[in-house]
């Protein structure tokens, strides 16, 4: 069993931390699974998800002095649910805590995120469609449509209208299509609003994320969206 393993988001890599063992016992695989991602995807950007596990200080240190100080990697953020936050504070205070996703109006414990919002079939000229979350639209988006959403935006057909993905201000989001060709593309705070006709296009499915401070698109690479093996 790995404790440790590696998954693909689009251009995102996340580190998947098993959270049924002790931290301490997670450090060789993750010096392992360190060492292949600065090897295979060097300047890559990770995102570590350490699950339901209570994390002291102790056990960040460690995952800092591991990924950054031993293997040069970029932690862009590390993943907890909201249930590990209350438990740590509640054992520290002695008090029932809970967290809510809005404190003036209650709620529950749970992603920040809707469930993706599913379209199917294309978006014609004058649809606008906004979503917290992923939106994945089973069609085109053709001209004079627009989408916006929070999370990623993927387009299983021609994206020739606009799209907003990261509306948020997520500059991590990406946008997939089975084509990009024209119209607006704008990925959290970045906008490329007259992509370049003469870019080298790709014959098969393309991605468009931020890099460098710029929006760019290449072809869609499927390796890094496989799970690691088991």
């Amino acid at each position: 069993m790995l404790l440790a393993r590696l998954r693909g988001r689009g251009r995102r890599l996340d580190v998947v931390l098993n959270d049924e063992v002790p931290f301490p016992e997670l450090q060789e695989d993750l010096c392992d699974l360190s060492q292949r991602i600065r090897d295979r995807f060097p300047g890559e950007a990770v995102t570590v998800d350490v699950g339901k596990r209570m994390l002291e200080v102790e056990d960040m240190c460690l995952l800092k002095r591991v990924m950054v100080e031993e293997y040069g990697l970029q932690i862009a953020e590390v993943w907890c649910y909201g249930s590990v936050i209350s438990d740590a504070l509640a054992k520290r205070s002695g008090l029932p805590v809970k967290v809510v996703s809005n404190p003036h109006r209650g709620g529950t414990d749970g992603p920040s995120k809707d469930h993706p919002m599913i379209l199917k079939g294309s978006c014609r000229s004058g649809v606008t469609v906004q979503h917290k979350g992923d939106v994945v639209v089973l069609g085109d988006v053709n001209p004079g449509a627009r989408v916006n959403a929070t999370g990623d935006v993927i387009v299983y057909g021609v994206l020739r209208g606009t799209v907003h993905a990261g509306s948020r201000g997520d500059d991590t989001a990406s946008v997939f299509a089975l084509s990009i060709q024209r119209g607006g593309l704008r990925i959290g705070s970045f906008a490329d609003l007259a992509i370049s006709h003469e870019r080298v296009r790709s014959e098969g499915p393309e991605i468009a994320y931020v890099r460098e401070g710029a929006i760019v698109v290449e072809p869609y690479t499927p390796v890094l969206h496989w799970d690691s093996p088991e």
